[in-house]
């Protein structure tokens, strides 16, 4: 007989364990309080507009990758499904701009065309972007997995690019942002990402970027969902939507499986959380099996910090396929919660005709923020009361594009209160722990000692999270329980 997994949640986490659950021989089921899955991977329609609640990018798009293997291996995408965009943002400060291209001769010729004065400081950046090819995030085992043997290996094929990129570690992006003399170069680099994000983070991402190992993927979040989805439900999945599972049930320190909302308790050999591992921890288990580390990461929220996102959509009666695809400016600043902003971004995928009507365009700017509190104390008419006020990010977004004046037909707001009361969002977080200079510990393995059957599976235990840590964690959570099984594990390892 076939040992059952009960999987808690449905987002890439939980497809990806479902996937690979099947794929060696395993029953499993995903329960997902929702009506849909996808977790925070998603979109919704306003109007006519498809509005992306995740995408941006997706990393592991180069072929030959071990990354690229495991979304083949989950159905994510088909090869001609990919669009690689030319050049990463554009940034404008004073009526210059810089352009972050793709291709790397270009960008550092650009580079040098906007400051000379820069050479020394271009010139080791973009040293330090190509000595990242040889680092790589471990997809086949990871680090509690591997023997002295793959240590060795990673080590040898990592250590050219760790002797260069190594001291970047220690600065955050806006520290190393300042050895630059020009301000156009030192604010670029801080815009996109959180400033007191390791470098190391940046330069690894950028690197990716240029090597095509990021890209878009036809449809969006949605369809990158519904496609992992369809690949779970040929594999003879089950996915029980609108059960939302309110513990883990124990007998004798071993999970006998789960209770769902109505009282129902489903029997498991195994059961896999992945969902928040902060839920998993503060109401599906007793406190006393909360994994110390993790524990001491939440609490630490100074070092360990949960980023969300205000996100605001519109819909514009006008065609801005022209425009920029992702572009930031200084503006006037305005205020976001108790948050100052003084930089106004937006992206948009013209190469998503069905995002909006024809001869439309729907238009998203995030504005970053780890003050999750001061969402979470308004009361329900204060919430309501500051969504509306966040027209103020639209009166920035029309200094920046004229033409949407008097053509703005949706609107939409998403706060980290949305994030939290839709997804489970510890925070209203949309990806893991900020990857700063100060975190000593990266990932954590997901076991529970005294808990041998429950394995976590969800982006939490990699920081900086993200939709490839959430497929690693549901890959390496079958491969643990085949390893227990005493099975050759069947995918990509």
């Amino acid at each position: 007989m076939k040992k059952e997994i009960a999987i808690i949640g449905g987002g890439i986490s939980a497809l990806s364990a479902g996937i690979y659950a099947q794929q060696n021989g395993f029953e499993s089921c995903i329960y997902e309080k929702h009506d849909i899955i996808g977790g925070e991977c998603t979109a919704w329609k306003r109007k006519g507009y498809t509005i992306d609640g995740c995408l941006s990018f997706l990393l592991g798009t180069e072929k030959e990758t071990d990354m690229y293997r495991v979304w083949q291996e989950l159905g994510a995408f088909d090869a001609e499904d990919l669009y690689f965009n030319s050049y990463f943002f554009k940034f404008e400060l004073e009526g210059q701009e810089l352009t972050w291209h793709r291709d790397i001769d270009t960008l550092y010729k650009h580079l040098l065309e906007l400051s000379p004065e820069d050479k020394e400081a271009i010139d080791q950046m973009m040293i330090d972007i190509q000595a990242a090819d040889y680092i790589t995030v471990p997809v086949k085992k990871t680090m509690d997995m591997m023997n002295i043997f793959d240590w060795f290996i990673m080590l040898k094929n990592m250590m050219p690019g760790l002797k260069t990129i190594g001291g970047v570690k220690d600065y955050s992006i806006a520290e190393y942002a300042s050895r630059f003399k020009s301000a156009l170069i030192k604010q670029a680099l801080t815009i996109m990402f959180p400033p007191n994000y390791t470098m190391q983070a940046f330069i690894f991402l950028m690197n990716n970027y240029a090597k095509s190992k990021i890209g878009w993927v036809k449809g969006g979040s949605l369809a990158l969902a519904q496609n992992i989805e369809k690949r779970y439900r040929v594999l003879g999945g089950k996915i029980q939507c609108k059960s939302e599972v309110v513990e883990i049930v124990i007998n004798d320190n071993k999970a006998q499986g789960i209770m769902l909302k109505d009282g129902s308790v489903v029997e498991a050999d195994y059961v896999l959380p992945t969902c928040d591992a902060h839920i998993t921890f503060t109401k599906l288990l007793p406190e006393i099996y909360f994994d110390k580390t993790l524990k001491e990461m939440y609490n630490d929220t100074e070092t360990y910090e949960a980023v969300s996102n205000v996100q605001v959509a519109i819909g514009v009666n006008v065609d801005i396929s022209k425009r920029p695809t992702v572009f930031a400016s200084v503006c006037e600043p305005f205020m976001i919660g108790k948050q100052e902003v003084g930089i106004i971004s937006y992206e948009h995928h013209p190469q998503e005709s069905g995002f909006a009507p024809l001869g439309k365009s729907v238009i998203k700017t995030r504005i970053l923020t780890t003050d999750y509190s001061y969402w979470e104390l308004l009361s329900r008419a204060e919430y309501q009361k500051v969504k509306s006020e966040i027209a103020t990010v639209i009166n920035r977004l029309e200094g920046v594009l004229p033409e949407i004046i008097g053509k703005i037909d949706m609107i939409d707001v998403a706060t980290p209160k949305t994030y939290q009361r839709y997804c489970g969002a510890y925070k209203g977080a949309y990806m893991g722990f900020s990857f700063t200079k100060d975190v000593k510990k990266t990932y954590i393995d997901g076991r529970i000692p005294s808990l041998p059957n429950v394995i976590l599976a969800t982006q939490w235990l990699l920081v900086s999270g993200g939709l490839p840590s959430a497929a690693i964690t549901g890959k390496v959570a079958i491969q643990k329980i085949c390893k227990i099984e005493r099975k050759k594990f069947n995918g990509v390892s």
